[in-house]
């Protein structure tokens, strides 16, 4: 069929139709480009929703009229489903997403799968499922909660069934275009990872409050055992780079350092815990993202860390973001108020580029200083991460009257970047820093910070890129363990012929710290904790430390802390301790103890007590047979005495013409 165009000329109508399809496609391609171009920023009032009696209903209200034009809500499954046994209780979700939506604001929701100990029974058994701290206890902390391990399935199913109910609740308002994203968390702090604490009591004996790490699971450690020898394929090789003599991977541990937990990642041994509980936390977001976008692919799904470059990221195992956020739409950090937010926006900005990027404010912490200075400081935040890359910024506010303090500063961080297109942002400049060495102890926060910074210093008030190479997680994957045995014995790499595969020499580890002699007092109980980092590699990582040379009476426990019973014999002992890097090559460093005998000293002082050791005047060293001229008797005098040894108790006795005696049990004596 031919049709008569305006112009004369005969159009087949196959043809027309197709052009009118590519028209069409045109114009919807047109506008795509032209809404990533021009994303909508947030200001989101924050609702945790521990209170199951509080909607807070007017602080969404009090928000609206302040400037904000978002609500991010919590929506916990333990006060949803409080008992396993009972219906669901949606009533207050429910009210707080009419009240928003008849602000027009926008919705997101966090969905925490962490529980309350009370409400555990039916969900999963806390001796099985439970994250575990390197102490042996089960999690137990902010609002008396704990979370599943992930690798317990039977949690991880049940926690997939209740995030699709709440999804499907409300698709509806994501088919309108009302949600803005979705956030999955399970850890106390109503954040994804691991957590850095614990609170712990078993029955009336209360711990308290201590820093640690998860997860010892008991489950999670036979996987990691599985882990291992997938890896290293022979106990040799991994008794080679781990410095053990196993008989099987049956025998093999996770590192575990209560000293200092931030001691645990160093070494190889360390670099396999921090990679396996990387793995397991990758896997558990992966399996949520698909859970979410199951439902409906529309949904934005984005992890919420705590933070992703301070000093207790690597202990959150958030420190390898850029591969966690691989399969998501975006992130969410919780920066502190004293945080550079310039600095930790340009670090999820330049490894995450094109999702979502948003921040975490507490705005609470500024009204109880009451301090003006902290509201122009709070102010500064807001503007420094929507300056550098955020669309989205929650605050969680727990009191309606917050607004009276910081009503007029929110509503002028509205003005200025609410409903705001938001323009390309391009670096002038950018630097890197390597997962490896950020999760060595002293390295990780003003490692990555001071990288930063350098290159910010040439280019002040300026955008700089810092970049991310998660070098540990390429080097676990590509693995070759490269070690020759002799009768089942290991023979060291020569590391001058070791090039790391790619053609460049290995440059040898270098030696930070040196040691000056200790000495110790024979037959007293002696420990060291050797600092982390003593080596440092400048094109890889350390990844084993040994110690040579060493006496008998010495143990190392972890390759990091030197411990044991000094012999009843006097002595000098040098000990060479090794560090090799990750391509074999190594370093030695000396470490010299010398075992003296015990060695009490008296010494004659003007004073009658003591209120500043520094200040004290020395009349005279005591010793036998001493002759102390001009002596003035008028004078108020003392003696103390001292010994090589920290902790004594010592009985003194003064005879002659005076007599006297004391027993102290503490210097000075």
């Amino acid at each position: 069929m031919k049709t008569k165009g305006k112009i004369g000329r005969y159009i087949d109508t196959k043809i027309m139709k197709n052009l009118k399809r590519l028209y069409l496609t045109l114009f919807l391609l047109l506008i795509n480009v032209l809404a990533n171009s021009q994303i909508t920023r947030y200001l989101a009032y924050q609702n945790l929703n521990w209170d199951v009696n509080n909607d807070k209903l007017e602080i969404i209200e009090k928000s609206a009229q302040n400037g904000f034009n978002a609500v991010e809500l919590s929506v916990n499954w333990t006060t949803i489903y409080p008992k396993s046994t009972l219906p669901a209780n949606w009533g207050q979700i429910d009210r707080q997403v009419e009240k928003a939506l008849s602000l027009n604001m926008k919705l997101a929701f966090r969905i925490v799968i962490s529980r309350q100990w009370q409400n555990i029974d039916g969900f999963w058994k806390v001796e099985e499922g439970s994250m575990r701290d390197n102490r042996g206890n089960h999690q137990r902390e902010y609002w008396n909660t704990t979370s599943f391990s992930y690798t317990h399935r039977p949690a991880i199913d049940k926690s997939k069934l209740f995030i699709t109910e709440v999804l499907e609740r409300y698709k509806k308002y994501q088919l309108e275009g009302k949600v803005l994203f979705i956030t999955i968390v399970n850890q106390p702090s109503q954040e994804l990872g691991f957590h850095p604490t614990n609170d712990y009591a078993e029955g009336d004996k209360f711990i308290g409050l201590y820093n640690t790490l998860f997860d010892y699971n008991k489950q999670n450690e036979d996987f990691y055992r599985v882990w291992l020898e997938k890896k290293y394929k022979k106990i040799e090789w991994y008794n080679y780079w781990n410095n053990k003599s196993l008989t099987s991977f049956s025998q093999a541990a996770p590192v575990s350092n209560r000293h200092d937990v931030n001691f645990t990642f160093y070494g190889q041994q360390g670099k396999d815990w921090f990679t396996y509980r990387h793995i397991t936390l990758k896997n558990f977001i992966d399996e949520m993202s698909q859970t979410v976008k199951k439902v409906h692919p529309s949904y934005k799904y984005i992890n919420s860390f705590g933070s992703v470059c301070d000093k207790t990221s690597n202990i959150r195992g958030t420190l390898a973001f850029k591969d966690l956020g691989q399969n998501t739409d975006g992130i969410k950090i919780n920066d502190d108020l004293s945080y550079n937010h310039k600095f930790t926006m340009d670090i999820v900005r330049a490894n995450l580029p094109n999702k979502m990027l948003m921040n975490e404010i507490f705005p609470y912490a500024v009204v109880d200083r009451n301090d003006p200075n902290h509201i122009s400081k709070l102010e500064q935040q807001l503007t420094e991460n929507y300056d550098h890359g955020a669309s989205i910024v929650t605050a969680v506010i727990e009191d309606v009257n917050y607004f009276n303090a910081l009503g007029t500063m929110f509503k002028r961080i509205a003005s200025k970047y609410i409903n705001t297109p938001i323009a390309p942002i391009k670096a002038v400049s950018n630097t890197k820093y390597l997962l490896s060495k950020a999760i060595d102890f002293n390295h990780y926060e003003n490692y990555i910070f001071n990288e930063w910074k350098k290159e910010q210093d040439k280019f002040p008030n300026q955008i700089v890129d810092i970049l991310i190479e998660e070098d540990l997680l390429e080097d676990s994957k590509n693995f070759v363990p490269q070690v020759r045995f002799n009768n089942n014995v290991p023979v060291d790499p020569n590391p001058i012929q070791n090039n790391g595969g790619n053609g460049a020499a290995n440059i040898n580890p270098i030696i930070r710290h040196n040691f000056s002699e200790q000495e110790i007092v024979m037959n007293r109980d002696f420990v060291f904790l050797i600092p982390s980092d003593i080596f440092y590699d400048p094109d890889g990582y350390m990844s084993r430390v040994v110690f040579l040379n060493k006496p008998n009476w010495l143990n190392v426990i972890n390759g990091q802390v030197l411990q044991g019973k000094t012999p009843a014999d006097t002595g000098i002992h040098k000990i060479t301790i090794r560090g090799y890097d990750n391509k074999g090559a190594f370093a030695d460093a000396q470490y010299i103890i010398k075992v003296v005998a015990p060695n009490i000293s008296f010494r004659l002082i003007e004073a009658t007590y003591f209120e500043n050791l520094n200040k004290i005047n020395t009349a005279a060293y005591l010793k036998n047979n001493l002759k102390i001229d001009n002596f003035e008797p008028e004078k108020l005098f003392n003696i103390i005495a001292s010994c090589n040894i920290d902790s004594v108790s010592m009985k003194i006795n003064l005879n002659g013409a005076y007599y006297y005696s004391r027993k102290s049990d503490y210097f000075p004596h």
